[in-house]
This record gives structure tokens, sequence and C-alpha cells, in this order.
């Protein structure tokens, strides 16, 4: 997959997308304005493009994605946006959020929320330990997939 760009705009705000697959992880750096609708936006458009590219596991940076949620939609993002979006073709196994360090205190409420729904999902403060967690799955899954044989 080359590097891709995206722009987009909802209720006003901008945002963009740089996408990129590099080894078996598609790679999305978010920038703009965080608002629940700009995150509803965003995540339709990274699923189009888990489901064109067929890719098991994901990656968005959005430290770069300006503000905060409101608390509430902290809850109502994960418990009812995500549920309301396309299907991704099953493909998507996980996926995880770099997110800047002082957003950490809502990192948890987040993700318990989005893995309560079914969502193999995780906020991380650095690439890195993202990119660790993402490979762990890849071998659960593998794992779990043999013994079921």
């Amino acid at each position: 997959m080359e590097y891709m760009e995206y722009e987009g705009s909802t209720a006003g705000m901008a945002y963009n997308l740089s996408v990129k697959k590099e080894r078996d992880v598609l790679q999305v750096c978010v920038t703009g304005e965080r608002t629940r609708a700009a995150v509803v936006a965003v995540s339709k458009e990274i699923l189009a493009a888990c489901l064109q590219e067929g890719t098991a596991k994901l990656l968005i940076d959005v430290r770069q994605f300006r503000g905060r949620l409101a608390l509430i939609d902290d809850y109502e993002v994960p418990a009812k946006e995500f549920p309301a979006l396309p299907p991704h073709g099953g493909s998507l196994k996980a996926s995880a959020v770099v997110d800047l360090p002082e957003n950490a205190d809502r990192f948890v409420f987040f993700e318990d929320v989005a893995r309560a729904r079914g969502f193999n999902f995780r906020v991380f403060p650095d690439i890195d330990r993202a990119l660790q967690w993402l490979d762990s799955q890849t071998k659960q899954l593998a794992d779990s997939g043999r013994k079921g044989s």
C-alpha cells in the first residue's frame, strides 16, 4: 500500500488522515480538531481503509488531534457510535490508539467501554507499547486458532 492522505470535514470541523501500511499494521495519523462528530467521521474513514486493505491490526495516532472529548462523549462514542459504524468485513482483530500522556486519565474509561462492547481496543501513551500490544494480539489469535483446530 502506498502512503495516502485523506482530508475531510464534518459539522464545520476539518481533519486529516495520513494512512500507510507498514508490515501487517495499518497506521493512521489523525490531525485536526477532536470533536464527537469528527471522531465518528474519522472512524468511518478508518474502517473503510481497513476494509480496503484487509488489515487485521490497526494503529491510530491521535496525538495531533487537538482537544479532548467531553466526559459524556468518552462514554457515548464507544457505547453508541462505534457499534453503529458500518461493519469492517471481519478482518480487523485489534486496534491500538496512541494519545498524549496528558490524556491518560481518560484512557482506561474509554477503553473499558469499548472493550465491554466487544472491541479489542487499547489506548497507549507511546507507539512502541501500542505496536508490542498489537503483536501480542496477533500471537494470541493465532494460538487460539490452533487450539480450536
